[in-house]
């Protein structure tokens, strides 16, 4: 676990791509439901369980979320911020 914990800091922004962990498929897991609501395209490392990663569409590790494994994600890189003249 603690290589998980460095690969994937706590606050990661993360994207899901399936979900393999648990019962649930990536269609059922209500964090990403709630997260593609506010239009947001990314989860957060919200905690660890094991060899699973608990991921939340808010950055709150009191909040617990839904469990993803680390092939089931993609790190999310930021949009660069351009100023065009």
């Amino acid at each position: 676990m603690e290589e998980l914990k460095e690969q994937f800091p706590l606050g990661t922004k993360v994207i899901p791509h399936s979900k393999y962990a648990g019962s649930d498929s990536l269609k059922s897991s209500v964090v990403w439901k709630k997260a593609q609501e506010k239009g947001q395209v990314y989860l957060f490392i919200n905690g660890y369980n094991g060899h699973e990663l608990i991921l939340n569409d808010i950055y709150d590790v009191k909040d617990g979320g839904d469990f993803y494994l680390s092939s089931d994600i993609t790190l999310y890189a930021e949009e660069p911020d351009y100023q065009i003249y």
